[in-house]
């Protein structure tokens, strides 16, 4: 059993990159995705709330993607404002501070997280099927070119300690979501036991360089990369390495 977080996030790693979930090796998982509509996408144009919350879901979607790149700490509220077309004052009239902001990007991340996993779970079929369809499900959304996620990597620094209680206990809740989902594949057979906390632990880590990469210098598409990603863990390198077709 792992002595610390670093070793369980290497088990965890070790589990699903490596090896998979999926009992069966040779499984051939759908692909599928579930949304969520942000606030942006609901608009009503004839809704003065309405149009509000679109203009704060634009910032949030354009905050979450400088954080992710550069980091809270190196992302100035011109940049942000620059990047929806607002000036300081403006933002300051959807935001109280710059703290704000981060805090929102925050709770916006883990609330689509959250519908994801719970979308995905009334997936019918397996539930390794349920778990490929979430992690393809969340990929999109960190790699959303017009709105992406932030990911959790960005750390908890700039938060009171009442905050990042709350924040903690938010991502609890969705871990223990995952953990449920992955134990009732092992119930169904689906799913081969593994360490879950440390699968659920490693998931987590291993996504957020989706978010943190220029996929089309890449030259990847973030439904390709969405996709490799839900197989692998559903699979494994080591299936996937044996069933590829030789160059």
């Amino acid at each position: 059993m792992p002595n610390s977080p670093v070793e369980a996030i290497s088990s965890g790693v070790r589990e699903f990159f490596f090896q998979g979930l999926a009992v069966d090796p040779a499984l051939q998982p759908q692909r599928i995705a579930v949304r969520f509509l942000n606030d942006a996408e609901r608009l009503d144009p004839f809704d003065k709330a309405s149009l509000g919350a679109a203009k704060r879901e634009r910032v949030l979607g354009a905050a979450s993607g400088l954080f992710n790149r550069k980091g809270v700490d190196a992302t100035t509220l011109e940049e942000i404002g620059a990047e929806v077309g607002l000036n300081k004052r403006a933002l300051y009239r959807l935001f109280r501070s710059k703290d704000d902001i981060v805090s929102a990007c925050f709770e916006r991340a883990l609330d689509y997280n959250l519908h994801i996993v719970r979308a995905a779970a009334v997936v019918p079929g397996a539930r390794v099927q349920a778990l490929h369809t979430a992690i393809r499900s969340v990929v999109l959304g960190l790699g959303d070119d017009v709105a992406p996620n932030l990911t959790t990597h960005v750390g908890l620094g700039p938060f009171a300690p009442l905050v990042q209680g709350a924040i903690q206990d938010r991502v609890a809740t969705l871990a223990r979501e995952y953990a449920g989902l992955i134990e009732q594949g092992v119930i169904d057979g689906s799913i081969r036991p593994a360490p879950i906390l440390d699968v659920v632990a490693a998931l987590a880590g291993n996504l957020t360089w989706v978010a943190t990469t220029d996929l089309k210098a890449a030259g990847l598409t973030c439904d390709h990369v969405a996709t490799e990603l839900a197989d692998i863990a559903a699979i494994g390198i080591l299936a996937r390495s044996a069933t590829d077709p030789e160059p």
